[in-house]
């Protein structure tokens, strides 16, 4: 399976090995955040599996874009907004910068994680592919499909169940409606069918699924680390050190929305912005 470091090391190989560090440790830090059983890091590794089986129809340089995007393309997530792909594409946007990256290819990587809100179809190929990828959990045997739908409740644990009941299931119609849930010819093939019965399948067990009943609480807290408050901006404080995000640095509102250890002294355009906790 593809990696980060793999690809900067290939691309971008004068890139220091303390920054590909650093940004392999935001990542986990960001895709370990409370409040996500689905959308983790399990889930992109999922997806990097899956990319491998467009090694035929993929251009090499264009699966390394296609796995970059992956990557990146749920770092930023709290299912109680909807802007989590645009604060991911912009999270991946900064980071890959950082890194050695440049130009047409940032956008380039920024738009394919744009394209996994799926609003709209994809404009091409690699698109398609990641949309296709993105959503290739339905296509699964259906032990694999339950799980994930558990998990995706416990995400929306803030609805009640009537609440959630109709919000899903309005989805998953949406889903069916579609003259095809995937773009591609390699996904139609391996998914659609499955992907159908599965949706099919929970649709009509939807009502038995979800009872009223306590869902499990997720801690809103990680590593033992509290948030704390420095003269009214938003730092975390992280190894004895109080953090400002990305946004925070350029004055701006916060990338993360409330409190994350994720950005590092490394990345930051000013060091005013990090200081010893005494």
């Amino acid at each position: 399976m593809i990696t980060l470091e793999e690809i900067i090391i290939r691309k971008r190989k004068d890139t220091p090995p303390k920054l590909i560090e650093c940004a392999k440790n935001n990542l986990d830090f960001l895709y370990n955040t409370p409040s996500r059983p689905y959308h983790n890091y399990s889930h992109v590794e999922d997806c990097l599996r899956k990319l491998e089986i467009t090694q035929r129809i993929l251009d090499p340089s264009e699966r390394d874009i296609a796995a970059l995007a992956l990557i990146y393309h749920d770092c930023i997530y709290d299912s109680r907004y909807t802007d989590n792909e645009r604060l991911s594409a912009e999270r991946a946007y900064v980071d890959l910068y950082a890194l050695g990256f440049y130009g047409p290819l940032l956008l380039r990587i920024h738009n394919l994680i744009l394209s996994t809100t799926h609003i709209n179809p994809g404009k091409d190929l690699c698109e398609k592919l990641i949309m296709d990828i993105d959503m290739s959990i339905f296509g699964e045997l259906i032990d694999v499909v339950l799980d994930y739908e558990k998990k995706i409740r416990q995400e929306y644990q803030f609805y009640s169940t009537k609440e959630y009941l109709r919000g899903r299931s309005t989805f998953l119609k949406i889903l069916l409606n579609k003259s095809s849930i995937y773009q591609t010819e390699v996904f139609q093939g391996q998914y659609e069918k499955t992907a159908r019965m599965n949706i099919e399948y929970i649709l009509n067990e939807l009502p038995k699924l979800y009872i009223d009943e306590p869902l499990p609480s997720m801690s809103p807290e990680l590593n033992n680390e509290e948030p704390v408050l420095v003269t009214e901006k938003r730092f975390y404080r992280k190894a004895g050190v109080e953090i400002h995000c990305y946004k925070c640095a350029f004055e701006s509102d916060c990338l993360y929305r409330e409190y994350s250890s994720a950005c590092h002294k490394y990345f930051l355009p000013s060091q005013g912005k990090i200081r010893d906790i005494k």
